[in-house]
């Protein structure tokens, strides 16, 4: 096999050696060099046709082009400082039409007659230096191939009468030719045509084609592996004219964050869908797990049910979204602390070390601003995530359709940006600094910046389909097909608590919480854990809020969990008209509706605490039964506030006996502002501020509650939801149902 013919000229010396240096390091033995640095060789040497694989001449070389079969055609509408002077001494044939000012005229054929034409196509020919100067007529192509009416003109005949007055008798119009070929389209059509008959090749394109308006996402054709330390994901093809390639593009999904800006309906959300797409294809739930912020179309939605998305979270889902920042912040605290166990100071470090039991975090958020309107206004937890999570295997991806909303802040934490088309054009200015490019008006098409050069570029469509329901259709089939590859893995998901939030399921997943002296009041929506009551330290609680709001549910949720976690109880209800306690009447040792035994019996209970007392103090104290006093009747409230007997021990059960063993719920205590004057019991309560509120915050009369906690949970509440105020702190919580 030949070797390769290689020719390099170029009239620099210095220039030129180091590049033949080059080349035979590299290339010694390999390929047939040939160096030329004298032009009148270079001359007479593509006199006659040569043939070599490679072939580079640099531009003092170039400007013989002719000797080498390349011809220059160039047509401008202001030659002065646009035509150098090399160019106008390798140009025989100047054709010069009619121009502004009599100093174009002189640019081109160094006469100012060219700036008096006046008919259209009318033009000066100069050949060589003043052999040929004429005037000529060029052709128009543009005329119909043919003409039925020949050569008609317009014209009008009137009739005249002895007073001048004109009378239209006949008019002639020549017809428009419908669906006619210009003659330059028959000329071309011929060619085209004869070409084909005498099988002659059509010669290559000088340039590429121009980028496909559509091209769907092939994972097997553009997809870039499954690479763990260097997660790659393909997003499209761009255009590079100065080098004629056209090449996939790829973004590292993993060791940086990415912004993406563009007008809607120009392939925002789609990009965001080959992004997860291309996760999905080419690694496991367990290498990626993804969250997704969809605050636009909602369209990725769909995505939900995929193994690798661990949740979506829409608009309406505040709660949700707080769960999953908070997610994200705790994992950046403990995989900081992973890290430094292992001793490395990134994410990459601790994968090339081997370890593999974290997965690479991605969130996806589409629509920042409606995001940053609604919930980042106070607390900004994803600017923390944006910054911090990098390092610890947690990136960002964000779309959104302006960057002005972005800020310097959050611009500054992402290094790979993409453009799609924007009405503004400083947004590219804004992404990229000095940027001239400007995409086209198509969906899909914009900017990538690719090892600090911009280019333009056409991004895949994730899911093939003519409409949107047939895209989604893919798209879950999708993901079906996905789950079915991953058949048993699934990413963690966002914390969140159940919308129906049933006792068992309190008591399976928080059983260890449970013991004699703690009960889960219910799941807290700031946390999505447990808030633990501990019984012996605030042996009082009360309950309030509006009606059907589940303070009944609560009482018996509590109770019953009291006697599931003691042996050894006994309890006593004092239930209004309504018995809503009812279904209690079973277990209990007293269950009184007219209130006729509450002051007995808070008395004998004060009796039997007080005998406890004195036999724990002398050490003889082995009783460890409980006891659960519920008062649910606000007329009772009264009555023991007016009892002194009555008013006393129950201070005392509260009060001095609280450690020995007894749990008090105060039920239906009204929401009222406690002033002077009030029962005494009330008071009692308010200075306990051990209280479940249920109802919205803002309505919350029986304790005082600061305004930014207030602000700060305005949503209003669901039957069951309830605020737990215990002190100075306040939290709103889910409770269970009742069994």
């Amino acid at each position: 096999m030949d070797k390769p013919r290689v020719v390099i000229a170029d009239t620099d010396e210095n220039y030129i050696q180091s590049i033949e240096l080059k080349f035979i390091e590299d290339f010694f033995d390999k390929v047939q060099l040939e160096i030329i640095t004298d032009q009148e060789y270079f001359e007479r040497l593509f006199m006659t046709p040569q043939s070599a694989d490679i072939l580079i001449v640099s531009e003092d070389l170039y400007e013989i082009g002719r000797s080498l079969g390349v011809h220059l055609i160039l047509a401008t509408q202001k030659p002065a400082g646009q035509v150098n002077d090399q160019i106008w001494s390798n140009s025989r044939f100047k054709l010069c039409l009619k121009v502004q000012t009599q100093e174009d005229s002189n640019e081109v054929l160094k006469s100012p007659l060219a700036a008096e034409i006046r008919e259209p196509g009318r033009a000066y020919l100069q050949v060589g230096n003043n052999e040929i100067f004429e005037l000529l007529q060029s052709g128009f192509s543009g005329s119909p191939e043919k003409s039925e009416l020949g050569n008609q003109k317009s014209f009008d005949i009137y009739e005249v009468d002895f007073k001048g007055n004109r009378k239209l008798v006949y008019r002639q119009r020549p017809k428009k030719m419908t669906n006619a070929r210009t003659q330059l389209d028959a000329i071309v059509s011929y060619v085209h045509d004869y070409c084909e008959k005498m099988h002659i090749e059509k010669l290559p394109e000088i340039c590429l084609p121009d980028l496909n308006e559509t091209i769907v996402f092939d994972n097997a054709k553009y997809g870039c592996g499954n690479n763990i330390l260097d997660m790659q994901i393909s997003i499209g093809i761009y255009d590079d004219p100065d080098h004629q390639c056209q090449n996939k593009a790829v973004i590292n999904i993993g060791s940086v964050n990415t912004m993406i800006v563009g007008t809607s309906q120009y392939g925002k959300t789609n990009l965001l869908e080959v992004l997860i797409r291309g996760i999905a294809e080419n690694y496991s739930p367990k290498d990626v797990n993804v969250y997704i912020i969809d605050f636009a179309s909602m369209v990725l939605k769909n995505f939900e049910k995929l193994a690798h998305v661990g949740g979506v979270v829409c608009p309406s889902d505040d709660e949700k979204l707080k769960n999953l920042f908070k997610y994200l912040t705790d994992q950046i605290n403990y995989r900081r602390e992973i890290l430094l166990s292992v001793g490395v100071g990134s994410f990459s470090s601790y994968k090339e070390a081997g370890y593999s039991d974290l997965p690479q975090i991605v969130l996806f958020i589409d629509n920042f601003t409606a995001l940053k309107e609604l919930y980042l206004q106070d607390n900004d937890m994803l600017m923390t995530i944006c910054r911090e999570g990098l390092s610890v295997g947690i990136s960002v991806v964000l779309a959104n359709s302006q960057s002005s909303g972005l800020g310097y802040k959050y611009m500054s934490n992402f290094a790979t940006r993409m453009c799609l088309f924007c009405n503004e054009t400083s947004e590219y200015s804004a992404m990229f600094g000095s940027c001239r490019i400007r995409p086209d008006e198509i969906p899909g098409r914009g900017l990538v910046e690719i090892d600090k050069t911009i280019y333009e570029s056409q991004t895949f469509l994730a899911f093939e389909g003519e409409r949107e329901i047939e895209r989604i259709q893919n798209m879950q089939k999708f993901t079906d097909e996905m789950n079915c590859k991953y058949q048993g893995m699934h990413a963690k998901a966002i914390p969140e608590i159940p919308s129906l939030l049933k006792a068992e399921y309190v008591y399976d997943n928080f059983v260890e919480m449970y013991n004699e002296f703690k009960q889960i009041l219910g799941i807290s929506y700031d946390t999505v854990e447990p808030v633990v009551y501990e019984v012996q330290k605030n042996n009082m609680l009360a309950v309030s809020g509006v009606e059907e709001s589940g303070k009944s549910n609560f009482i018996r949720y509590i109770a019953h969990f009291m006697k599931k976690t003691h042996t050894d109880i006994d309890l006593f209800v004092f239930d209004n008209y309504k018995k809503k306690l009812g279904a209690m009447q079973n277990d209990c040792l007293v269950y009184d509706v007219t209130g006729e035994q509450c002051v007995d019996t808070l008395v004998n209970l004060e009796i039997y605490l007080k005998n406890r007392y004195q036999q724990l103090i002398s050490g003889d104290d082995t009783d460890d039964s409980w006891k659960m006093l519920i008062i649910n009747n606000e007329d009772l409230f009264q009555t023991i506030s007016a009892d002194k007997v009555a008013l006393n021990a129950f201070k005392n059960i509260t009060g001095k006996y609280k450690m020995l063993n007894i749990f008090v719920v105060l039920g239906n205590v009204p929401n009222m502002q406690i002033v002077y004057g009030v029962p005494e019991i009330y008071k009692l309560v308010k200075e306990s501020r051990n209280i479940l509120f249920f109802g919205d915050l803002e309505n919350c009369k029986i304790v005082d509650v600061p305004l930014s906690i207030v602000r700060k949970n305005k949503k209003k509440v669901e039957t069951g939801d309830a605020f737990y105020v215990s002190g100075n702190e306040c939290c709103k919580i889910k409770t269970p149902l009742s069994m």
